[in-house]
């Protein structure tokens, strides 16, 4: 006589199917058949959802997959062939997940709207740098860079070279007088000192308004036989200073202002020269610093500086003459 109980056979396409199919036909729900095989709700589902991952070591799931197949009445076997089965699969494809997150390239394809969007976001940057750069510009003082005299420098002589560097379109000024300055921003001025110490005042302003002021010193220390010269030319009634002005290989304009008189204003084209003789002292400025060559009583001084840079009031006197000796 057959038993009480019989083993049903098993009739599956996956095990999660059918294990779930057999807890319905007992109208188990995953609640009570946990109470009744004494197994973790979270496994159950984890069978009946092939979520083979989340289960623990096949030990422990033989054991699962026996007290349900007491639970339904199937074959135990049955289950546990239909399971290493399907684990199996189920670890061969992660594994291949995995392989292929970890070797996979990260491929960046280039699209017309990557390629617009890469250039607006360079633009706005361009932008929001060049905005920066103003407003900083707008708020910054000039610079005043004054590369020679140093401060505190004797200078043997009544005059001296005052040249740096600022910012361009500075109106620059030394001792209240105005000091031109170059594209690139850089000044070169020749100052008259008195003998003894010479306060050497800077002020720049920007064509925002922004200003910035300096303030150096030299001591002018007059070699004595400049300083005999200087006497025995003053006491002379004669013209003391003949300067001859020379422009090649460009045509400049001149303003010269000998002594106290009133200045000359001339066009002088590349080849010409022109002879102003003095008392005291001749102020040259000049359009070509680079054209503008000067003759001293007989003196070659050369020319007054760079290719196209503008001088304005060097002042000429005897003791120049003695400086350049």
């Amino acid at each position: 006589m057959d038993g009480i109980f019989e083993t049903k056979k098993i009739n599956m396409e996956t095990l999660p199917e059918y294990l779930s199919h057999a807890r319905g036909s007992f109208s188990y729900d995953i609640k009570q058949v946990a109470k009744i095989t004494n197994i973790s709700e979270k496994f159950i589902e984890a069978l009946e959802q092939g979520h083979y991952h989340k289960l623990p070591a096949d030990v422990y799931v033989r054991g699962f997959l026996k007290k349900l197949a007491e639970l339904y009445m199937v074959d135990y076997e049955a289950l546990i062939r239909q399971y290493k089965k399907e684990r199996e699969i189920h670890d061969n494809i992660n594994k291949r997940r995995n392989v292929y997150k970890e070797y996979a390239p990260h491929k960046f394809i280039i699209t017309p709207k990557t390629i617009a969007f890469a250039l607006m976001a360079f633009f706005i940057i361009f932008i929001l740098g060049y905005l920066f750069y103003q407003i900083h510009s707008i708020n910054r003082p000039p610079l005043i860079d004054v590369a020679q005299p140093k401060d505190g420098q004797i200078i043997q002589s009544s005059s001296v070279v005052v040249q740096g560097k600022t910012d361009p379109g500075v109106n620059l000024s030394i001792n209240g007088q105005s000091v031109a300055v170059d594209t690139a921003g850089n000044f070169k001025q020749l100052i008259s000192l008195s003998p003894g110490r010479q306060e050497l005042d800077f002020s720049a302003q920007s064509n925002f308004g922004k200003t910035n002021k300096k303030q150096m010193f030299v001591i002018a220390e007059v070699p004595q036989q400049n300083a005999t010269l200087s006497s025995a030319n003053a006491a002379s009634s004669a013209a003391s200073i003949s300067l001859t002005i020379s422009v090649h290989p460009r045509p400049t304009w001149l303003i010269v202002q000998v002594d106290n008189q009133p200045s000359d204003n001339v066009n002088i084209a590349a080849g010409e020269s022109k002879t102003y003789t003095a008392q005291k002292q001749v102020l040259i400025s000049t359009g070509d610093a680079g054209s503008t060559y000067v003759q001293m009583n007989g003196k070659d001084l050369g020319k007054l500086g760079r290719d196209g840079e503008v001088l304005q009031n060097v002042p000429f006197t005897l003791d120049s003459l003695n400086q350049a000796h």
